[in-house]
């Protein structure tokens, strides 16, 4: 069973992104140039269900968003972020993504 440090609260089929600064341990801002960045989308099953996209916004900040048509249903999934550089690999902290039903679908 996942761990998370977090938990964030979305409406199933409402759009979701992450904004994210790569930092160390004292806060400092560090560049994610030459760094890969991956996360993924599982449910309680540990079934993958997106690799998120990466959008690099600045020299130390990215997005991460659902990819154009995955819409995640009522229930619990989580992620984290991996970068590797320079052959080094560190994973961030386990968040989980509790995905609600919604009320107002804008359909008659």
């Amino acid at each position: 069973m996942y761990k998370p440090c977090a938990k964030i609260d979305i409406k199933s089929g409402n759009s979701f992104s992450l904004v994210c600064s790569y930092t160390d341990e004292s806060g400092a801002l560090l560049p994610i140039d030459n760094t890969q960045i991956i996360a993924e989308i599982k449910d309680s099953g540990r079934t993958l269900i997106a690799a998120m996209v990466v959008n690099i916004l600045d020299a130390n900040s990215f997005e991460l968003a659902l990819p154009l048509g995955v819409i995640l249903k009522p229930g619990q999934y989580y992620t984290d972020v991996r970068m590797v550089t320079g052959g080094t690999a560190r994973n961030s902290d386990t968040m989980q993504l509790n995905v609600a039903e919604v009320v107002t679908n804008g359909t008659t």
